[in-house]
């Protein structure tokens, strides 16, 4: 993982599998990203009780992270070509849900999250 703070409350996260895609052994990796924000937040916050309340919104980047996943998807061009009906590459199994609880990482993957810290009493940023 590497999480690259963007500016107040707002971090990117990069989430990476370096498994070799060829190896027969190479897994599938599953992670808990609203876990892992959660325990990241109570590291980064252990001494003051006040923030211990927070609510964030997970939001999944194309890999460059300059829009997210979902417009990346409607703009992606389909080519048809001649053998399209072949199947010579596996196909993923990733699924893009907005529950940030299970995200798979298949071999040779990068997933990309903006997420946004917020009070969760006041649904404001914190800082």
């Amino acid at each position: 993982m590497v999480s690259i703070p963007m500016s107040r409350d707002k971090l990117l996260v990069r989430l990476e599998n370096i498994g070799d895609l060829l190896d027969k052994s190479a897994k599938t990796h599953t992670v808990d990203l609203k876990l892992l924000m959660e325990n990241l937040w109570t590291a980064a916050n252990w001494y003051n009780m006040d923030l211990k309340k927070m609510d964030f919104k997970i939001t999944e980047m194309s890999m460059t992270a300059n829009m997210e996943l979902k417009e990346m998807l409607k703009r992606k061009i389909h080519w048809k070509t001649k053998d399209d009906s072949e199947n010579r590459f596996p196909k993923s199994s990733i699924s893009y849900s907005d529950d940030h609880k299970n995200v798979s990482l298949e071999p040779q993957r990068i997933r990309t999250f903006f997420v946004e810290f917020k009070d969760a009493a006041e649904n404001q940023s914190i800082f």
